[in-house]
């Protein structure tokens, strides 16, 4: 079980396992939308390389950082063109080779690179100024991971990590792996600024997966995070951290360096992780207020929260009540006053589901002040006390279905008064038909209050639409002990 712990200031991550990336490019290399093949030169040098290609790997273990990875190319056969020698005497090569695999780093941590850049007085590179400010649900699918992996402005080598063998059995010498990132260097520089959409010859087909229906929480602002896990193989993970809404990235370097990880074994691809202020606070809770027309903002309570509000409206009618001891109509003095209070828990009902209590009561009371000859009052109060409960669930294209399980019963409703004011009641029948009038429409009302709340939470937000969700399955809705809302996910192929 993993160790419980907040999002450091991100409104929802998405955890992805190494096992599930690597997967995921041995599916795309199989249905050629990863190249087979590598073949570049190094400018007018005449160095040269001429490579197959297998799908790439990746490892999350690298040394002293949380914000990178290792990218390795890993290439069965090929060409390398070198110079062997310096000066006049230096010779041109070409070996054959097997089975090299170049391994590189990766620098993932976009907020540092931008403010690197600006403060170095150069541009921000434009796909970090679309990580951190125009996050959009494409960048989820893999392909489109995999072209921040490889892309050229966030790559530094790292030779050291590399097993590039000779054909005589000898390892490669540091000139010769020099030249062969010299190619590579100059391979990348000569896209750098273009429209070219391939580096390393790694074709990413533009994506066609649309989103059929708007994210709930639009992303706007993301960086990563990896975690790398020694405990089980291959379960290290990714992190998307994620800012929706045009919020701010947080500012503190460790935001999004997490403690333990997501993912706790490898039955599943990821997690999916919306932060209790994102998904209650900013969202379920205030939804719950206002359709049920509570002004009053939640109120933490053990194990959920709890809402009232109360509103009083006052005013005078002249010769609007009739009463035995007056010959004439006398004015009335209305107070109005509508309470209204809810409460909301919590709690996992299953393995896959959560299930949100919901309970309150709608009080309206209507009272009629007036003088006779002695001071009097009548009244009549409706009351509906309602239960409900919301169940959390998730599903597949993105969707977690939140079901509303309402009760709305009938009104109690009674009458009420001082001794003059019930013999009015009694014996003046107006006034017993207008207070009836009233507790039906103060009924009425709170049932179309209720009904609506019932309505919202149905069909219109039955599925509450997650930010990719056409290219992840949900699963195995808990909450977490931060009340985080959290998901098993699963990658759609890309067919």
């Amino acid at each position: 079980m993993s160790t419980p712990q907040t999002l450091g200031g991100f409104q929802m991550v998405a955890a992805i396992t190494e096992d599930t990336i690597n997967f995921q490019f041995e599916q795309l290399f199989k249905k050629s939308i990863l190249p087979d093949h590598l073949k570049l030169k190094a400018g007018d040098t005449g160095i040269e390389i001429d490579a197959k290609l297998n799908a790439p790997t990746v490892s999350f273990s690298v040394p002293g950082t949380n914000r990178a990875i290792l990218f390795m190319l890993n290439m069965p056969s090929g060409k390398f063109t070198y110079w062997d020698g310096f000066g006049s005497s230096a010779k041109q090569k070409t070996i054959d080779f097997t089975n090299w695999v170049y391994a590189f780093t990766v620098n993932l941590d976009l907020v540092a690179i931008a403010y690197d850049d600006v403060k170095k007085g150069s541009a921000v590179p434009q796909e970090v100024q679309d990580h951190l400010q125009q996050f959009n649900d494409s960048m989820f699918t893999i392909s489109h991971l995999f072209t921040d992996f490889e892309d050229a402005d966030l790559a530094s080598f790292d030779p050291g990590l590399t097993k590039m063998p000779l054909p005589d059995g000898s390892m490669i010498t540091p000139g010769q792996i020099t030249q062969f990132q010299q190619a590579l260097q100059t391979y990348f520089t000569t896209l750098q600024g273009t429209d070219n959409p391939y580096i390393l010859g790694y074709c990413v087909d533009t994506n066609t997966i649309a989103p059929s229906t708007p994210p709930t929480f639009t992303p706007t602002g993301s960086t990563f995070s990896i975690y790398s896990d020694p405990s089980i193989e291959g379960i290290s993970t990714l992190n998307f951290l994620v800012m929706t809404n045009q919020t701010p990235l947080p500012t503190d370097p460790n935001a999004g360096i997490f403690s333990s990880n997501w993912v706790t074994n490898s039955e599943s691809d990821g997690k999916f992780i919306i932060s209790s202020d994102l998904f209650w606070i900013s969202w379920l809770l205030p939804l719950i207020q206002n359709s049920l027309g509570i002004t009053n903002a939640p109120t933490p309570i053990t194990g959920g929260w709890s809402y009232s509000s109360n509103s009083q409206q006052q005013y005078t009618l002249k010769d609007d009540v009739k009463c035995i001891s007056s010959l004439t109509m006398v004015d009335a003095h209305i107070t109005m006053t509508d309470n209204r209070t809810a409460s909301v828990s919590y709690s996992n009902d299953t393995p896959t589901k959560v299930k949100v209590n919901l309970s309150g009561n709608l009080t309206m009371t209507y009272r009629n002040d007036f003088t006779c000859v002695f001071s009097e009052w009548m009244s009549e109060t409706a009351k509906i006390d309602w239960t409900g409960k919301i169940t959390i669930s998730a599903g597949d294209d993105g969707q977690v279905a939140l079901d509303l399980d309402l009760d709305v019963p009938d009104a109690t409703k009674s009458t009420d008064g001082n001794w003059l004011g019930k013999g009015d009641i009694a014996l003046i029948p107006d006034n017993k038909q207008l207070l009836n009038d009233i507790g039906g429409s103060y009924e009425s009302s709170m049932k179309n209050t209720l009904n609506q709340f019932k309505n919202l939470l149905g069909p219109l937000h039955n599925r509450f639409i997650l930010p990719a969700g056409d290219v992840f399955f949900y699963a195995n809705a808990q909450l977490d002990p931060f009340n985080n809302l959290t998901m098993d996910i699963t990658y759609k192929s890309q067919s």
